[in-house]
């Protein structure tokens, strides 16, 4: 086949230049727009990051909008829970309460309330009073007076004396049953109790438990008894109470627990033995129930006393009959070593 060359239009000198010419307008024609969406979608991304753009005033930004309804929720839920463990810790005591009730019967006394108070431990040096003078004697306020001018700073005073009378308003049945509450000189404890606070003065009960004669003489039963018949009776015609007996451990218990809910941060007991001169007693009496030697029985009261005020936020402490600091023992056989 014949090869045909077509005569070109434009001279070779010319060809660089129509290169130059079309090259440039090209770049005119594309470029523009490329230029122009750069410079749009940087304007754009500026408004979502590096450029702040400006809250309308009012308008809450979602984000945090939804923190605080979280943290709402979160409150209300804690809230719900709080309440329900409440609702059933009251539910949990209510029944509690009902089943002490049945069993404790007229010795009955309600544990504390689910929050107490703080009680330290206080090194105690103070004056003893009576339910007559706690009761508002004239000399009560000179005692006060003498407490606060001095390095005393606690009070004993008698809540169920040497006779077996309880001193102040009380609600336990088993009182009101024998009427050991008649004539209470104090009227209102738990105001004596506050104000003696307020003082900062150290407040203890003193409860006396097995020499109670009104006791004695209105539950018989419960007495140490005579070999001939009845209530045993010392030389002074008082009756004690039997330390084997275990309604005498609830009894004093009782109101224990009742004076340390009104306020007293320590139970003293007293009188937590026999009657001295066993060498007599023992052959005119004998003691129901007698299992264990008396030094024993005595142990076993005060550690049954113990757990049965353990919830109830007070300090323990016992009297000790003088007689023992000077003997080897239990030489007089009254319990206690």
């Amino acid at each position: 086949m014949r090869k045909i060359n077509f005569p070109c239009f434009f001279p070779v000198r010319f060809r660089s230049q129509l290169f130059m010419t079309l090259t440039l307008l090209l770049c005119l024609i594309i470029l523009p727009p490329l230029l122009f969406g750069c410079i749009a979608y940087s304007l754009d991304q500026g408004g979502h990051g590096s450029i702040p753009a400006v809250q309308p005033e009012g308008e809450i930004d979602p984000v945090d909008g939804n923190e605080e309804e979280d943290e709402q929720k979160r409150l209300e839920e804690e809230k719900l829970i709080e309440e329900d463990k409440a609702r059933l810790a009251l539910e949990e005591r209510r029944n509690l309460e009902d089943k002490r009730k049945e069993e404790l019967g007229p010795f009955y006394v309600p544990l504390p309330p689910l929050g107490q108070r703080d009680n330290p431990p206080v090194k105690a040096r103070g004056l003893y009073l009576t339910g007559n003078t706690a009761g508002g004697h004239p000399r009560y306020w000179e005692l006060l007076d003498l407490i606060e001018s001095t390095e005393l700073n606690s009070v004993v005073i008698d809540v169920k004396n040497d006779h077996g009378m309880v001193t102040y308003n009380t609600e336990i049945e088993i009182v009101h049953q024998i009427s050991a509450n008649k004539s209470a000189p104090i009227k209102d404890l738990e105001a004596v109790l506050e104000d003696l606070h307020s003082r900062d003065i150290y407040t203890i009960a003193r409860v006396v438990v097995f020499k109670d004669p009104y006791l004695a003489e209105q539950k018989t039963e419960w007495a140490i008894q005579r070999h001939g018949g009845g209530a045993w009776r010392d030389r002074k015609g008082v009756a004690w109470i039997n330390p084997y007996e275990k309604k005498v451990w609830d009894y004093n218990i009782a109101v224990a627990r009742e004076v340390a809910l009104l306020g007293f941060r320590e139970i003293q007991f007293d009188y937590i033995r026999f009657p001295e001169n066993a060498h007599l007693v023992d052959r005119e009496a004998y003691y129901p129930g007698e299992e264990l030697a008396k030094d024993e029985i005595i142990r076993e009261f005060l550690i049954y006393a113990a757990e049965q005020m353990k919830d109830y936020n007070v300090f323990l402490s016992a009297d000790v009959f003088g007689v023992i600091a000077t003997s080897w023992g239990d030489s007089d056989r009254i319990g206690q070593i």
